[in-house]
C-alpha cells in the first residue's frame, strides 16, 4: 500500500510473500487471516466485477472446498443476490470506509494464513 493518510493505492503485485496489508481494514479480516482464501475486491458499480462475482459464485458450486471472500470497496451499494448466505466458505465483507482506496477492480488475491500467495 502506498499513499497518504487519506488516499491509498493498492499494489497487489507487491504483496506476494507478505501479510495482506489490508486485513485490518476488512470487516471480516479476522476470518481471512486463517486458512486459504481467494479474496475478490470489487465495486458494486463495476460491470466487470459483477461478471467476476457471478463466475466465482458459479464455480463455487463445483469446487465446494474453496474458500472465497467477496470484499466490497467503498462507496458501498446493494449486495448481490445470495450474499446473505450463512455458508462459511463464501463470505461477504467490506473494506472499511476510512480511506480513499484505489485499485483496479475486480482484483483477486490468494492468501494462506493471511500471507499473500502468487
Amino acid at each position: 500500500m502506498i499513499g497518504s493518510d487519506d488516499v491509498v493505492l493498492l499494489e497487489l503485485q507487491k504483496w506476494v510473500g507478505n501479510r495482506l496489508p489490508i486485513l485490518d481494514y476488512i470487516d471480516i479480516g479476522d476470518e481471512l487471516a486463517w486458512g486459504e482464501w481467494t479474496i475478490i475486491l470489487y465495486r458494486h458499480d463495476c460491470t466487470k466485477c459483477q461478471t467476476e462475482l457471478g463466475r466465482y459464485q458459479e464455480g463455487a458450486r463445483t469446487n465446494a472446498d474453496q474458500r472465497i471472500a467477496f470484499v466490497e470497496i467503498p462507496p458501498y451499494g446493494p449486495r448481490p443476490p445470495g450474499s446473505d448466505s450463512p455458508d462459511p466458505l463464501r463470505r461477504w465483507g467490506s473494506l472499511k470506509n476510512v480511506k480513499n482506496w484505489f485499485v483496479t477492480t475486480p482484483a483477486i488475491v490468494n492468501v494462506k494464513d493471511g500471507v499473500v500467495k502468487e
